[in-house]
């Protein structure tokens, strides 16, 4: 089994413009030679270290 590829830096910004935009997991996975799954899996993530690093930043 292959093991997953990092993201670069630039694959993350675009696939979060392209989720801005409204294009579908699918169309960013094709966009970036990654699958559906493991672009929904990164921008959850993302999302979750971005929720995470709000409700710490916050309670300054």
């Amino acid at each position: 089994m292959n093991r997953a590829r990092d993201w670069y830096d630039h694959e993350i910004l675009m696939a979060l413009r392209f989720r801005d935009e409204g294009v579908s997991l699918a169309a960013i996975g094709r966009a970036l030679g990654r699958t559906r799954g493991s672009v929904r899996g990164k921008l959850r993530r993302l999302d979750e270290e971005y929720a995470a690093s709000e409700a710490t930043n916050g309670q300054a």
